[in-house]
């Protein structure tokens, strides 16, 4: 048991709630609790100051909103900057997924609706075109943070025999072979996951758009002057599907030419990670979908054995949809 007592806040539930993506706090606070650790829940309406900035909550959660939603989180959002950047600093640890994550970057322009001005803790600058939904599904890995532990045995027969002490490393295979050794690293776990998303966010350069020159004009405390996306790590590095700037990449592929190959960590990534401030488009929701990365997460939290809720089941349909997701005939967008 785990003598741990955790506090969890949602930010704007009345808001940011697209997709189930509020099972994402839930789901990991009932893991908390089937690990021992004493729970509490905050859940922070738009009206209110978010409570973490006193620094009296160990998880910050944010989830994916509508477009006209982003504009009233963002105003809310931005007398805080520089008291969340402090957070972030003192190493708050912060999950925002969906277009929650822009709201962290430089904003949003678009042609169809009012864009807005974001909080510039990265320089990112998401671009959205209401007529071109993009809809895909994610393989990629996380690169892990905390100490390993030996994990619990299962049954599921798509898991190879042999355990490694960084969790259940199923097989990334493209015709049975095996796509790369960084796949199934201990220094690595496996992430799945969706994408349902109206635009891309492009890291910006030292010019950048007006947008973002505003942007950092009028957030001192922000990361300007503006950097290339290697000075921004990637939270996951993608396997197949669409990295965080829209560049498709599919190393599961039998004939490389049929989709664009990023040619490094810069292109390929997905998501942002300051610190424990951890920021990606993938919805799912994505921590239930992709429980070795819940584990970890719980790990940052002090739990030293995680457990999970309804365990089998969920490490079953996350092995189906990781193979299913990597057969190479399977396209990862539409």
């Amino acid at each position: 048991m785990n003598d741990t007592s955790l506090t969890i806040e949602i930010l704007y539930p009345e808001l940011a709630n697209l997709y189930g993506e509020l099972a994402n706090a839930h789901f990991l606070a009932r893991a908390a609790r089937e690990s021992g650790a004493d729970v509490t829940i905050i859940e922070t309406p738009v009206t209110d100051t978010p409570h973490f900035l006193d620094g009296s909550v160990d998880f910050v959660y944010i989830g994916a909103m509508p477009e006209t939603a982003q504009v009233v989180i963002s105003d809310a959002l931005r007398p805080h900057t520089a008291a969340i950047r402090a957070r972030i600093d003192a190493g708050q640890i912060i999950l925002a997924t969906g277009n929650a994550v822009e709201i962290f970057g430089q904003g949003m322009e678009s042609a169809d609706l009012e864009g807005f001005q974001g909080l510039g803790l990265f320089p990112a600058l998401a671009h959205i075109d209401l007529w071109k939904r993009h809809n895909s599904f994610y393989v990629g890995t996380f690169e892990r943070t905390s100490t390993p532990r030996v994990p619990p045995t299962h049954s599921t027969a798509s898991i190879p025999e042999q355990q490694t002490d960084a969790g259940r490393l199923p097989k990334l295979t493209a015709d049975g072979q095996q796509v790369s050794a960084a796949a199934n690293s201990p220094a690595t776990v496996q992430i799945v996951g969706f994408k349902s998303q109206f635009g891309h966010s492009t890291f910006t350069s030292s010019a950048g758009s007006a947008h973002a020159r505003l942007a950092s004009s009028e957030n001192a405390h922000s990361t300007a002057p503006y950097h290339a996306r290697e000075q921004y790590p990637p939270l996951f590095r993608t396997i197949r599907g669409m990295s965080f700037s829209g560049q498709p990449v599919d190393r599961a592929a039998s004939t490389p030419a049929r989709h664009s190959i990023g040619s490094s960590i810069a292109e390929d990534g997905e998501g942002v990670r300051i610190q424990n401030f951890m920021g990606t488009y993938l919805i799912g929701p994505l921590l239930i979908l992709s429980p070795l990365f819940t584990q970890e997460l719980l790990r940052m939290l002090g739990i030293e054995q995680p457990q999970l809720p309804y365990e089998d089941a969920v490490y079953d349909a996350f092995d189906a949809r990781l193979h299913e997701f990597m057969e190479p005939t399977r396209h990862f967008s539409i």
